[in-house]
């Protein structure tokens, strides 16, 4: 759980996958999305765009730009003052 200026944000990823905040159920839009929050939470080191675009939309047209839909689904759901952070 994380908790700054009064808000409180959940995620649970073990069982069913769920995020919540400020007490409020949130889902991503897609499974892929659920994917890259679990790789960016458990990952020991920052990760390059250009690997996990690799790793999670091998088959896309445009693996870049489906990790930047990816991310913007993440940040409609956790907040905008939640900041998903690395390398540009």
């Amino acid at each position: 759980m994380w908790e700054d200026l009064g808000m409180t944000l959940i995620i649970e990823l073990l069982g069913y996958p769920r995020i919540v905040r400020d007490a409020v159920n949130r889902q991503p839009r897609g499974r892929k999305s659920w994917c890259l929050l679990a790789y960016l939470l458990l990952a020991s080191q920052p990760t390059s765009r250009e690997r996990l675009a690799e790793l999670l939309f091998p088959a896309a047209d445009d693996p870049l730009g489906a990790l930047r839909w990816s991310l913007s689904d993440l940040r409609r759901v956790l907040g905008s003052d939640c900041k998903l952070y690395g390398d540009r």
